[in-house]
């Protein structure tokens, strides 16, 4: 299991709660891959996930937004402590990324 699933199995996103487990997956993995110096766009990241996971922007950008939805409803407090700050609600789909984007760097 790689850092990116743990976390996601952590926050009770998992591989059948549908197609955006796939793509926030590989969208992490992506930006971890491209160093601390690439910050792309979300329709930056959005084209190169698209290259491992056929999708659309806009099904990228919804699908990655309902696992952000899963996690916030599954585990607030656990999500809350991956971002480091008092979250209200479930974050966008580009700040879900960037949250366990993150929470890597830091705790490698």
């Amino acid at each position: 299991m790689t850092d990116v699933e743990q976390l996601l199995f952590n926050l009770h996103v998992y591989s059948g709660s549908g197609y955006g487990y796939f793509l926030t997956r590989d969208a992490v993995n992506l930006r971890l891959a491209g160093g601390e110096d690439w910050e792309p766009s979300l329709k930056a990241l959005h084209k190169e996930v698209a290259k491992l996971q056929p999708c659309s922007y806009d099904s990228f950008r919804k699908l990655v937004k309902k696992s952000s939805e899963i996690a916030w409803e599954r585990n607030p407090e656990l999500l809350r402590k991956y971002a480091r700050m008092d979250l209200e609600t479930a974050p966008k789909p580009e700040e879900f990324i960037e949250i366990l984007y993150t929470y890597i760097l830091r705790n490698k």
